[in-house]
């Protein structure tokens, strides 16, 4: 099981240093300062993580709580107000599953579990929308085109149905009844 949270932790670290190589994608998602403090708090939550998982007892300092409550804010902040980027959305849900890990191993801030859960929250709220309107649009061309197609047979339905309402403006409501013949 320490194999598997390692190996997971490992992973999340990994795909955060990767992402964090896109800087200027980054600056439209996210403030700038945020980015190299996140690589600041990776270098002490991966280890504390690490001996967390070990089974040792981990104690933060203030500051290290402190500087993953303000992240963790800024990222609830910026999922409320700004369109959730594919980079935003990667970056939230790699480095906030290790701040949840690293939050519920060690200190257990509400603050921090609200943040991420709100930041996890809304980007997936945001996702289903986004598929929501893809799948719209789609259903909104189809209609379309079938709204356009008019097969022949139409045509001949319309006919027929014209000469009906003509007979019947002509002979009443009897003019669709057989008339019966006197033997």
């Amino acid at each position: 099981m320490e194999n598997k949270a390692k190996n997971a932790l490992k992973g999340n670290k990994e795909k955060v240093e990767k992402i964090l190589e896109y800087r200027d994608e980054l600056y439209r998602v996210i403030p700038g300062q945020t980015i190299g403090e996140m690589n600041r708090c990776l270098e002490f939550m991966v280890p504390q993580l690490e001996k967390a998982i070990d089974g040792d007892d981990v104690k933060p300092i203030n500051e290290e709580v402190a500087k993953i409550s303000r992240i963790s804010r800024t990222f609830a902040d910026a999922a409320m107000e700004k369109e959730i980027k594919p980079i935003f959305r990667d970056l939230a849900e790699n480095f906030l599953a290790i701040v949840h890990n690293w939050n519920i191993a060690t200190v257990k801030n509400p603050q921090i579990s609200t943040n991420v859960r709100l930041t996890d929250g809304i980007i997936k709220a945001q996702m289903s929308i986004m598929d929501a309107i893809l799948v719209l649009r789609k259903t909104i061309e189809r209609a379309k085109t079938t709204q356009q197609y008019e097969p022949p047979s139409f045509e001949l339905s319309r006919s027929y149905l014209d000469n009906l309402k003509e007979a019947i403006e002509e002979g009443g409501s009897d003019a669709l009844v057989e008339k019966k013949v006197n033997d």
